[in-house]
C-alpha cells in the first residue's frame, strides 16, 4: 500500500478593498508636468508651442529643408513644400486653403519646421 501524502495550499491574501478615487485626488496625484515654452520656439532645445491662430499679416520663416524621398508624395509634403521664408500667413492660406494653412502651420512650428513672428513696426 502507497503512503498517501497530504498537500496543502499556501494561505491566499485577501484582496485589498477597492477606494474610489476623485477626480481631484486623480490630479493631485498626477506628477508635475515640465513647463511648456513659450510661443514660436521656446527655450533652449524645448518644445514649440504653436498658438491657434495667427495675425494674417504674420511672417513665415521656413527652417528645414523641402520634403525629400518617400514623403515628398504626399499631399502635406506638397504644401509643405510651397512655404517659403518671409511669405506672410495670408499668403500660405491663400495658396493651400483655408482648411490646411492653420493645422499645417501648427504642425510645423511644434517640429521646428517653420517659425512665424509677428511683422515688426
Amino acid at each position: 500500500m502507497a503512503k498517501s501524502t497530504k498537500v496543502t495550499a499556501a494561505p491566499v491574501a485577501a484582496p485589498a478593498p477597492v477606494v474610489p478615487v476623485t477626480t481631484a485626488q486623480a490630479i493631485l496625484a498626477t506628477p508635475p508636468v515640465q513647463p511648456i515654452a513659450k510661443l514660436h520656439g521656446g527655450t533652449k532645445g524645448g518644445p514649440k508651442v504653436a498658438p491657434k491662430h495667427w495675425g494674417s499679416n504674420w511672417v513665415i520663416t521656413v527652417l528645414k529643408p523641402k520634403a525629400k524621398g518617400e514623403d515628398a508624395a504626399s499631399a502635406s509634403a506638397a504644401r509643405f513644400n510651397k512655404l517659403a521664408t518671409g511669405m506672410t500667413v495670408a499668403e500660405y492660406t491663400k495658396l493651400v486653403g483655408a482648411g490646411f494653412a492653420n493645422g499645417d502651420l501648427r504642425w510645423n512650428v511644434q517640429r521646428g519646421f517653420v517659425g512665424i513672428e509677428q511683422p515688426k513696426g
